[in-house]
C-alpha cells in the first residue's frame, strides 16, 4: 500500500480557500496596515482606521467594501462595489458599514493603526474638518542653519506659524529649510496658516531657517487626543 496522500480528484490542484476568523475583530484593535491591499475581516460596525505615526512621506489610505460582504445603510447601496471610502484631509479611513474590507495604502512601509468605533467620541472629532480638540502654543528660535520646529504629528488639524522677528523666516515642509524655499514669513508678523478645512494640513514635520541668528516664530497646533 502506497504511504501517499490521496484527495479526491474534485479538490485535487485546487487552491483551498483561506479560513477568515470565527469571530468579529474586536474595536478598538490594533492593525498594521502594510503597503498595498490590506483584509480587514469581519468589522461588527461602522468604524475608523486611524494611523498612529506621522512619517514626512505619509501617503493615503482608502477602503474599499469587498462584495457579497456586510449590511450597508441605504445611502451606500448604490456605491458598495466599487467606490473607495476615506476622511477628507485625514490619512486614514472611514468604514461606512459591517463587515468585510479592503484598505489600499500608497505608502511605502507599513504603518501601525488603530480601528475605532463609530460611537467613540473621537471620531466625529476627527470627521469634523473645521474643528480641533486640543490647542498647543510654543515659540521656537529659528536661526541660520535648518532646523526643525515641529515635529511629526499624526494627531493635528491645523497649525499657524507667524514670525515674531525682525528677520524673514522660510519654513519647509519634510525637507531641510533653505533660505528662499518654501513658506516665506516676512519680518514683523508674517504668517501662515494650515487646516484641514482649508486643505493645505501638512502633518509631518516643519522645518525653519532664518536670515539672523534667535529669530522668533510663534506656533498653535490644534489636534485630537491620542485614541483609546
Amino acid at each position: 500500500m502506497s504511504d501517499c496522500l490521496c484527495l479526491p480528484s474534485a479538490i485535487r490542484g485546487i487552491a483551498q480557500p483561506q479560513v477568515k476568523p470565527s469571530r468579529p475583530m474586536m474595536i478598538p484593535n490594533s492593525v498594521t496596515i502594510r503597503p498595498g491591499m490590506n483584509d480587514i475581516h469581519r468589522i461588527e460596525s461602522p468604524a475608523m482606521i486611524w494611523p498612529l505615526q506621522c512619517p514626512d512621506d505619509m501617503a493615503g489610505m482608502i477602503a474599499y467594501p469587498m462584495k457579497g460582504e456586510g449590511t450597508p445603510s441605504s445611502q451606500y447601496v448604490n456605491e458598495r462595489s466599487m467606490n473607495g471610502f476615506n476622511v477628507p484631509g485625514f490619512y486614514g479611513v472611514y468604514l461606512p458599514y459591517p463587515g468585510d474590507w479592503k484598505v489600499f495604502f500608497f505608502g511605502g512601509s507599513a504603518v501601525a493603526c488603530v480601528i475605532l468605533d463609530e460611537a467613540n467620541p473621537m471620531v466625529s472629532t476627527i470627521r469634523d474638518p473645521g474643528c480641533y480638540a486640543q490647542g498647543v502654543s510654543s515659540v521656537a528660535s529659528v536661526g541660520v542653519a535648518s532646523g526643525t520646529v515641529l515635529s511629526a504629528n499624526p494627531f493635528a488639524d491645523y497649525r499657524v506659524f507667524q514670525n515674531d522677528s525682525a528677520n524673514t523666516i522660510y519654513l519647509r515642509l519634510g525637507a531641510a529649510a533653505v533660505v528662499n524655499v518654501g513658506i516665506r514669513l516676512n519680518p514683523n508678523g508674517g504668517s501662515y496658516e494650515m487646516s484641514r478645512k482649508f486643505g493645505n494640513l501638512w502633518r509631518g514635520a516643519v522645518r525653519a531657517i532664518a536670515t539672523a541668528a534667535a529669530s522668533n516664530l510663534m506656533m498653535t497646533e490644534g489636534g485630537t487626543p491620542s485614541p483609546t
